[in-house]
């Protein structure tokens, strides 16, 4: 059976250097990673890749089934995916001021661009057949499909996206290119641009690109007549076809894919240090032949990914660590000393690992457990008895137990304290480490369920059902006080140093966090909850409203009427808003525009807080508890818990901690498979 063979530059690649002008305005490209099948197209054929080969502007790379090559431009890196074809388009490099401008076209398939920090004057683009990605020091994903539909995925930073229109690239007259309805077009091409952000994405559809480069086409041949003085002037069909070309809109908003799975890969690819070498010295190597099971197992030496399955590999002679792991099985780490007249080879077989159920423990307060949160190694929890305990998070060992009296809010926390009112109308600070009170004060009404206090470095906030919102120092000290004029009984939240502050007349009050005066109000409607995501507020109402408020005025953007009743927070995931009601639906809108994306039946109401780790949701209903897909909605694993669920999931490391109403405190197994050493 054919196996695939990775080859990997560890070190130094060494090259001879052309001395000629031409290599000096030229950035190096050469082939640092490689595994299966590829082949480099120059001097007009196509010939096989190695390891280390150097490539020239112009050269093509084409990668088949299973193969990957990493492609080092300079200390920038390009991973071309199975069943891809990438061209070297531009390598400039200016030698005097180390200006670099990097060019590829991508024909098909799928690359992962890693490229340098740029500095002014330099470019990074990658372009398809209907695309431009252009950007300044990021991570990125490119596809372009035998459609030549295009999509584009950033991991990290910004990557500005444009329509590629053929028809403004191929005009030869510099007298028409300087024209000003080409600029105009030109223009136009570049502010229909869009910039996508860090974990976003964008789909460039063939379609209408095609549809735009007809009309460009049409424009350009008018301005060529001119020129060549077969028309008078541009026919008034002109200034129409460029409206026309303005409202095509080719980019349009994707959803993000494996998110994990791509840093992932980006993070093996590493930028490997090319030198010219002193001399002709020879470099002494040696040789690694390793068989590993499972063949799916990744192969580490010191920390760079060597490839999978059987592996033979010549290296420069001295130690290294070796690494391989698979999902389902044991790490294997060894240090070996590799000489050039001693060969390793070895076969390598991994233990399975045993899977993890999915109850870790599960404790008996003896009362209904009201309140829980974690922190570090502990676990906190408030029982219906006015009793407050802490545990040890890995065996649910108790480390103090305290007479709190009734906990009616949430309970916060720093590194220090943990902060929450009781039914005395007190707001309390706790000692962490021994449950000793270190302060509590006096509040003008009760706090509830629905309502944590929001702690900050310096300050923590609170607000109370008569409609006093406070803020004290961490300390105890009283900062200011600000009166609502009616009832809190929502969690405020703290963005951009507001405080903002629902009440149940409707009523939502921006603060200034540092003074408590007011900014602003507006009217979204009796009973609601809140949610912040970039300049934009997202309100849910207990009686079935969504909408978008715009954060600095408070004007509203969107509205969206569901069919449900809404006592729980709003969550933002990716491009979505995510909502569940009483009646047992959690609904996916678009954030743009409150659009329904999904809808899922989970087969009870949704009466605690929804938590979000990982691209993961979390959500209970009655006795079950949910892990759904945040963005797609998927169901990953559910959990029947021996009662009703009563607080919301807490989530640390593969840890997820629930309270019961029947006095019970159950710790699972985010994943069934152990962690990886």
């Amino acid at each position: 059976m054919k196996r695939s063979m990775a080859v990997l530059l560890s070190m130094a690649v060494v090259f001879s250097f052309s001395c000629s002008k031409k290599a000096e305005n030229r950035s190096r490209a050469v082939i640092t990673f490689m595994i299966g099948e590829a082949q480099v197209f120059r001097n007009n054929a196509w010939g096989g890749a190695d390891m280390g080969m150097e490539l020239a502007q112009g050269d093509r790379v084409r990668t088949g089934a299973g193969g990957t090559v990493d492609v080092q431009v300079g200390t920038s890196v390009v991973r071309v995916k199975e069943k891809s074809e990438l061209a070297l388009a531009a390598l400039f490099l200016e030698g005097s001021t180390g200006i670099e401008n990097t060019s590829l076209e991508l024909a098909l398939g799928t690359v992962l661009a890693k490229p340098k920090k740029l500095v002014k004057g330099e470019s990074f683009l990658i372009k398809t057949p209907t695309a431009v990605a252009g950007v300044r020091g990021t991570m990125f994903m490119v596809e372009t499909s035998p459609s030549k539909d295009t999509r584009v995925e950033v991991v990290d930073g910004n990557v500005r996206v444009s329509k590629r229109i053929a028809a403004l690239e191929n005009i030869e007259n510099e007298t028409v290119r300087e024209s000003e309805l080409i600029r105009k077009l030109e223009a136009q091409v570049e502010e229909s641009a869009v910039t996508v952000t860090e974990n976003r994405a964008v789909k460039v559809d063939a379609r209408e690109v095609a549809r735009a480069n007809t009309q460009v086409e049409k424009v350009v041949e008018a301005v060529v007549a001119v020129e060549e003085k077969k028309a008078e002037a541009p026919p008034v069909e002109v200034a129409k076809a460029v409206e026309r070309i303005a409202a095509i809109q080719a980019i349009k908003a994707d959803e993000v894919r494996n998110e994990a799975a791509l840093k992932k890969e980006f993070e093996e690819m590493k930028v490997v240090e090319i030198k010219a070498p002193a001399g002709e010295s020879v470099v002494e190597k040696g040789r690694i032949e390793l068989s590993v099971m499972p063949e799916s197992a990744r192969v580490f030496l010191n920390g760079e990914l060597a490839g999978s399955g059987n592996i033979s590999i010549e290296m420069p002679v001295g130690s290294y660590s070796l690494k391989i792991e698979a999902e389902g099985y044991e790490d294997f780490a060894r240090d070996i000393a590799l000489s050039s007249d001693r060969p390793i080879k070895e076969k390598i077989e991994l233990a399975r690992l045993r899977p993890l159920d999915r109850v870790r423990w599960n404790l008996d307060v003896k009362s209904p457990v009201k309140e829980m949160v974690y922190s570090g190694h502990r676990v906190f929890v408030a029982t219906g008895e006015g009793t407050l305990i802490s545990f040890e998070r890995k065996n649910a060992a108790k480390i103090w137990e305290r007479q709190s009296g009734l906990v009616t809010s949430g309970i916060a926390h720093d590194n220090n304290a943990l902060y929450f009112a009781t039914a005395d109308e007190k707001f309390n600070a706790l000692s962490m480490d021994t449950g000793e009170t270190l302060w509590s004060e006096k509040l003008d009404g009760a706090v509830i369920d629905t309502m944590t206090a929001v702690v900050t470095p310096g300050s923590v906030y609170i607000a109370t059902t008569r409609g006093t919102v406070y803020s004290f120092s961490l300390k105890g000290k009283r900062n200011w006080k600000f009166n609502a004029a009616a009832g809190v009984f929502e969690t405020p939240i703290l963005v951009n140093n507001r405080l903002l502050v629902s009440a149940s007349d409707g009523k939502l009050h921006s603060l200034a966090a540092q003074t408590g005066r007011e900014q602003w109000t507006a009217d979204p409607g009796a009973k609601f909850r809140l949610a912040y995501h970039k300049g934009t507020l997202y309100v849910v109402g207990y009686y079935g409203a969504v909408s978008a408020l715009d954060m600095e005025k408070g004007t509203e953007l969107w509205r969206k009427d569901l069919s449900d009743t809404f006592i729980t927070i709003p969550i933002v995931a990716g491009n979505r808003i995510v909502v569940a009601g009483l009646k047992g639906a959690v609904t996916w809108l678009d954030l743009d525009n409150g659009n329904i994306l999904a809808r899922k039946a989970l087969g009870g109401p949704v009466k605690n807080s929804m938590v979000l780790s990982g691209g993961v949701l979390y959500i209970s209903a009655n006795d079950t508890l949910f892990a759904m897909d945040a963005v797609g909605g998927g169901i990953q694993w559910k959990h029947q818990a021996p009662g009703r669920i009563s607080t919301a999931a807490s989530v640390v490391g593969n840890e997820v901690y629930v309270g019961l109403e029947n006095g019970r405190v159950v710790s699972l197994n985010r994943s069934l498979e152990r962690a990886h050493r």
